[in-house]
């Protein structure tokens, strides 16, 4: 019976940790079957600018939109997947990662970051829900989608949960952002 559950639990956490990737390799073949090769370009660019360090949503949307001329709402939607995948692995894999070489380290530092954003920022603990929402909806570094996974993840809630908020705070923060880069929250206001 023992080797069983162990099975099971085993291709669980394959699972668990593999599913983003599949994921992720999903898209990427839609993008070469069904996208011709200057859309590829601006996707793998806009992809490359939104996970470099410093740069981030405040200036990749603008880029997106202005330089890449992306449509405003594929960009949120492209942009909005690669917040998910992250917090789907993040979630699913929160206990399991940290133990693995090379990803442990990356888990490691975002469990510091999130340590010290919990730290920083008392009222994302005390707000729960609300507050992992308007945490990730900030659009300043390491307020995204992975450390706001973490912070959720060690504020105890259910990996659900945790994305479900990681989901609202990162389309809010993407719809903003992009609002602002078009005019149109100037004009509004």
């Amino acid at each position: 019976m023992r080797v069983v559950v162990t099975e099971h639990v085993e291709r669980k956490a394959v699972f668990r940790f593999l599913f983003p990737f599949v994921l992720g390799a999903i898209v990427l073949l839609f993008f070469i079957f069904f996208a011709d090769a200057s859309t590829q370009l601006k996707y793998a660019q806009m992809a490359l600018l939104y996970y470099t360090p410093m740069i981030g949503v405040s200036i990749a949307i603008p880029i997106g939109l202005e330089i890449l001329k992306i449509h405003p709402v594929a960009l949120v939607c492209f942009l909005l997947f690669l917040d998910c995948e992250l917090s789907i692995f993040v979630v699913l894999n929160f206990d399991m990662a940290k133990i693995l070489p090379y990803i442990g380290a990356v888990f490691e530092r975002m469990e510091s970051s999130g340590r010290r954003a919990m730290e920083k920022y008392k009222w994302v603990k005390r707000f729960g829900f609300i507050g992992l929402v308007s945490f990730v909806m900030i659009p300043c570094p390491w307020t995204g989608s992975g450390v706001g996974s973490v912070i959720g993840r060690m504020m105890g809630f259910p990996s659900f949960v945790t994305f479900i908020a990681v989901f609202t705070g990162s389309l809010l923060r993407l719809v903003l952002i992009t609002l602002v880069s078009l005019g149109i929250l100037h004009i509004l206001l």
